[in-house]
């Protein structure tokens, strides 16, 4: 098991990503947030768990980036749950966490907009609590434990959209 206290961000190509998930999400019916984190009244949340094929490409793409992470370093990973935010003014994240042990969650910015909705997170240090803030940009790429408490502020306009992944690490 590795250390579950760490939050990591780098830059990935996501040449084809948007495309990709805008022809599967496209005549999909967004699930239903009531019970999610995504809140506002225009944002859409789909789930990309039947189209792990379709994926393909772009999961390996983040599985080699995530290969070069240090704490992350020599391990293999297996996709357990994927999906896609499309967030609209007002649209933000409460704070939660994907509640699984010793697995590594990923959220890559497709699309920001410009100076609004700051991407938060909060890590455990020496029985202190430590907040801390992302300003996220396309192309974006951030990484941490699946226990690790984050969400979004709202954004003022624009479109935000992001692509989820959780992943089971293996040793």
């Amino acid at each position: 098991m590795i250390n579950t206290n760490w939050l990591a961000h780098t830059n990935i190509s996501i040449d084809g990503f948007e495309d990709t998930l805008n022809n599967i999400t496209q005549g999909e019916t967004p699930i239903d947030i009531s019970n999610k984190s995504t809140r506002g009244n225009e944002s859409l949340q789909f789930s990309l768990n039947n189209y792990f094929k379709d994926i393909k490409n772009i999961t390996n793409t983040v599985t080699q980036q995530l290969k070069r992470i240090e704490p992350l370093q020599n391990k293999k990973f297996n996709l357990l749950e994927g999906w896609t935010v499309y967030g609209r003014q007002g649209g933000y994240h409460m704070v939660h966490n994907h509640g699984i042990l010793n697995h590594v969650s990923v959220v890559i910015y497709l699309k920001t907009p410009k100076q609004e909705g700051q991407f938060y997170y909060f890590l455990l240090n020496n029985n202190e609590i430590e907040y801390d803030e992302i300003q996220p940009e396309e192309g974006m790429m951030i990484v941490m434990p699946t226990k690790t408490l984050h969400g979004s502020y709202p954004q003022a306009k624009g479109l935000r959209h992001t692509l989820n992944l959780d992943f089971e690490m293996i040793e």
